[in-house]
């Protein structure tokens, strides 16, 4: 299973050709692409500063039509509070959002596939892809 990082979907929406390519490709070997509820939430704050609300919000939605959606629960919040804990420890903090998606990714044993690799690879643990 690979969890999509906020950029990976930023990306796609854009069309960017690097990341189409990968979502292509994942798509033809059958590989479970998932969204996370941190991922929506920073791409629905977004929608809230374009000048077309609407065209925006079709943009996600058909980025992430063919991705299940995982929450953050408990276990989730558990996991992040450790990559906080370890990162904070070690000087090394990164976002907010991306040591939710972090802490989701470990909880679940998937991997992050994100342009963010500078990020992602300060978690240990974490198995980061890029494109």
């Amino acid at each position: 299973m690979i969890l999509t990082d906020t950029s990976f979907i930023i990306d796609v929406m854009k069309g960017n050709h690097e990341a189409l390519v990968k979502l292509n490709e994942m798509r033809k070997t059958g590989a479970t692409a998932m969204v996370s509820t941190v991922t929506l939430y920073e791409l629905y704050v977004g929608v809230s500063r374009v000048r077309r609300p609407l065209e925006e919000k079709e943009k996600i939605l058909k980025a992430t039509s063919r991705m299940s959606t995982i929450g953050f629960d408990e276990k989730s919040a558990r996991e992040a509070g450790r990559v906080q804990g370890d990162l904070k420890a070690r000087g090394e903090m990164i976002d907010i959002p991306d040591i939710l998606i972090a802490g989701i990714a470990r909880a679940c044993g998937f991997s992050v596939l994100t342009r963010n690799k500078a990020h992602f690879n300060k978690v240990i643990g974490l198995s980061v892809d890029t494109y």
